[in-house]
């Protein structure tokens, strides 16, 4: 499995993630990887061609 490695996230950021995957009961990495694949999940809206 691919890695990915994200810079420069802002402390107030990781603390509402660390609060989030705590109250979810699982890791940081879970609570990102479960939020990561119900973004990629969301249907991509189709957009009618420029006339």
């Amino acid at each position: 499995m691919a890695a990915i490695h994200i810079r420069h996230v802002p402390e107030a950021t990781l603390s509402a993630l660390r609060e989030r995957a705590a109250r979810h009961g699982r890791s940081m990495q879970q609570e990102l990887l479960d939020i990561l694949e119900l973004a990629a999940a969301e249907p991509v809206p189709v957009q009618a061609p420029p006339l």
